[in-house]
């Protein structure tokens, strides 16, 4: 009775931990799903806001800068004609001409592609072939073009001021004459600054670890590096900036930094039609980088509520599980058990004897059923009264119980008579020893009332045999066989077993 108790106790908690579970974890899952989606719902907002600031500084200077960009056409006409009146660059007062036209810085690109000359002493000797070779092959385009071309925003190579830039070729398309026009303090560049724009973001949001955008030759616009120079793409990006411009999708990649996980996205963005339609800064590499501190965050604190939840309920299951229970076990037990041995009753036994019978034909395979009646028992019963004989029942159980192996199953089938099915058997003579061990162990001491009634009373057992499929495949069939067969050996002696043969039946 108390392993039945503590195998349904054991299956009902089981069976609750495992609902439980299902459910704290459908329902974890859901919050995951949602964190992940309003996650990507706010990533969407900030990468459409700085999309949008970028298109606006483009729309702005299209829409307002005219007058500057026909400022430095003339200028650049003015140049190149000066060129053709002093080629000789060497001559040039750079500086002169730069407050001569307010401010606006002039660079002599030669054929090499290399800065050779300029009123931004700076950025003399800039080697674009080896910094920049997408802007080089740019350069090459504006000199057999032989037209004055005016790009958008840029950024210097050396510092990464915001800059905006004009090119054209002398007429001999030795040279590129290059003017620049420092944004910075602009107030037009102001009112529409993407880069006040992604500061506002990455204060604003706490996963918001930085934003920058790039241009096509990998320079941040408005952001330098600790040595003041321009602040250019992490190395190891070079490829996702290859692969951005060629295909113009968008694309990620999260790596470890500082023992934090970073997400990046990579987003393409082009200016088109317009009087830069073939500028070389129409393309921006607009980078942001995540950090999932918050999620994890949530996250964890989420596993630790999930587990503490799993906790408490499974507890309450227990208690609630103890005291079903308590409340089923006993008329669940003895609905398949004899109250006073323990052992299987007949109904629970006969339903078990037909589905291992059904197994066994299927299989062919061999089991067995042994009836087992209690000789002398009337005379315990009379001579040591209802009680003795109740005892000597629970002590016959036990001593069937200990003479079988672990997979046989023993029932009570009623007053003295005993039944064991034997599953599966090798063969008949398996049987046959196991009958014999049982006879055996009836020849051993039975105490009931301080007296041996093996001794006194000369108590044993008759046994009755009968095989499944030799005998009968069904539980009515193989009982009545096994029964012939304990007839033949209680009225042939007792104490020993007949197997059933089919001359007993005739």
């Amino acid at each position: 009775m108390g392993q039945f108790k503590t195998k349904l106790f054991l299956l009902m908690g089981c069976f609750s931990l495992l609902i439980i579970t299902a459910i704290t974890y459908a329902d974890q899952k859901r919050f995951t799903n949602r964190l992940l989606e309003d996650a990507k719902l706010h990533r969407s907002l900030v990468q459409d806001t700085i999309m949008t600031a970028v298109a606006d500084v483009d729309k702005a200077y299209s829409l307002m800068d005219a007058d500057l960009e026909r400022t430095m056409e003339q200028i650049s006409y003015s140049l190149r004609e000066k060129y053709d009146e002093n080629p000789d660059f060497e001559s040039w007062d750079f500086g002169q001409l730069k407050q001569e036209y307010s401010g606006i810085d002039i660079y002599i690109i030669n054929e090499k592609n290399v800065i050779a000359h300029s009123s931004y002493e700076v950025d003399i000797g800039l080697d674009f072939d080896h910094t920049a070779p997408d802007f080089s092959n740019y350069l090459n385009r504006v000199r057999t073009s032989g037209t004055f071309v005016a790009d958008l925003v840029d950024a210097e190579q050396r510092t990464g001021k915001i800059r905006k830039y004009s090119y054209i070729a002398t007429p001999d398309q030795k040279y590129i004459i290059e003017l620049g026009v420092q944004l910075t303090g602009n107030r037009l560049f102001e009112l529409f600054s993407f880069v006040e724009v992604a500061e506002r973001l990455e204060n604003k949001y706490s996963d918001v670890e930085r934003i920058t955008v790039y241009t096509a030759d990998g320079k941040a616009l408005g952001k330098t590096d600790s040595d003041g120079k321009a602040l250019a793409l992490d190395a190891s990006f070079a490829d996702i900036l290859k692969q951005v411009k060629q295909t113009m999708q968008p694309a990620s990649l999260t790596r470890m930094e500082n023992g934090r996980q970073i997400e990046y996205m990579f987003i393409p963005y082009v200016r088109e039609g317009g009087e830069h339609a073939e500028s070389y800064t129409n393309f921006r590499l607009i980078e942001i980088a995540y950090n999932n501190d918050l999620r994890q965050e949530v996250t964890a604190e989420n596993r630790k509520i999930f587990i503490l939840q799993l906790l408490i309920v499974f507890g309450a299951s227990l208690v609630i599980a103890s005291i079903i229970v308590k409340l089923v076990a006993t008329p669940m037990y003895f609905a398949a058990h004899d109250p006073l041995t323990g052992l299987a009753n007949r109904v629970a036994f006969e339903r078990k004897f037909n589905q291992c019978s059904s197994k066994v034909c299927k299989s062919g395979g061999l089991m067995a059923l042994i009836l087992v009646d209690i000789d002398h028992f009337k005379e315990v019963n009379d001579s040591l009264g209802h009680d003795g004989g109740d005892d000597l029942l629970k002590k016959i159980g036990e001593t069937i119980r200990s003479s079988i192996r672990s997979s046989d199953l023993a029932a009570r089938m009623g007053g003295d008579e005993f039944a064991v099915m034997l599953k599966p058997i090798q063969n008949p003579a398996q049987a046959a020893a196991i009958a014999e061990n049982m006879i055996n162990a009836f020849r051993q001491p039975i105490i009931v009332k301080g007296r041996d009634v093996v001794e006194q009373f000369k108590v044993t057992a008759s046994l009755g045999v009968a095989l499944v499929p030799d005998h009968g495949t069904d539980f009515l069939t193989v009982y009545k066989h096994a029964d012939l067969a304990l007839y033949r050996a209680k009225h042939s002696g007792k104490n020993h077993y007949v197997i059933f043969d089919h001359t007993m039946a005739e």
